[in-house]
Order: structure tokens, then C-alpha cells, then sequence
């Protein structure tokens, strides 16, 4: 596979993270050094040791390090990037879930009640 970035969806999530964001001159290879945690990044290495699966989920092949950073400094959450937890086939944990506010038309109802 050919260099470019790539998005790793882990199951379950590790702690904190559910995906894992980098950039690689053969993608193929380097999420097999993900896979077996020897990727030298604490993130994946830790996760790989307690047992936690790895899956591609997206790439964007041919693009650099600065579309790598500028992704990730965006104020986009990866899960958002995530083919996988946007079909749906990934639940949030509860806390991630955002509460529907009511309408405009229910909260002009409410203040002039």
C-alpha cells in the first residue's frame, strides 16, 4: 500500500482513545507494526499489550504530514473521521452521547409561559 494517512479504529476503546491517527511511507506495513505493538508509539504499543484490536478505517493515500497535522488540529474528534463509528457500528459510551436540546419554537414556549 502506498504512503499516505491513515486512521486506526480500535475495539474495544483504550482508556481515553478510540482511533489513532498517523501518517506512513506503506501503510500496510506500518499498521502491522500497530497490530503486533511495535510501532514505537505509546498509544498503540500499550493498547496492542492489553489485548486491544486494531482496524483500518480510513486512509487518504498520497497525502503528507501537514494534512496528518492539520486533521488532527482541527477541532474535528477522529470519531467524527471514522467511517466505523459513523455507520453506527461502534456504541458510545454514554458520556459521549450529546443530549438533544429542545427547539427554538419549545424554548420560546417555555420563557413565555
Amino acid at each position: 500500500m502506498a504512503r499516505g494517512v491513515y486512521l486506526l479504529h480500535f475495539n474495544p476503546r483504550y482508556q481515553h482513545a478510540g482511533h489513532y491517527m498517523g501518517w506512513a511511507e506503506n501503510i500496510a506495513r506500518r499498521v502491522r507494526e500497530h497490530q503486533r505493538g511495535q510501532a514505537r508509539t505509546k498509544l498503540t504499543d500499550a493498547a496492542a499489550r492489553v489485548g486491544v484490536k486494531f482496524r483500518l478505517a480510513r486512509t487518504w493515500p498520497g497525502k503528507d504530514r501537514h494534512f496528518e497535522r492539520a486533521l488532527k488540529n482541527s477541532n474535528s474528534t477522529l470519531a467524527r473521521l471514522c467511517p466505523i463509528c459513523k455507520s453506527g457500528g461502534v456504541t458510545k459510551p454514554h458520556h459521549f452521547r450529546r443530549k438533544k436540546k429542545p427547539g427554538l419554537l419549545a424554548r420560546l414556549r417555555r420563557a413565555f409561559s
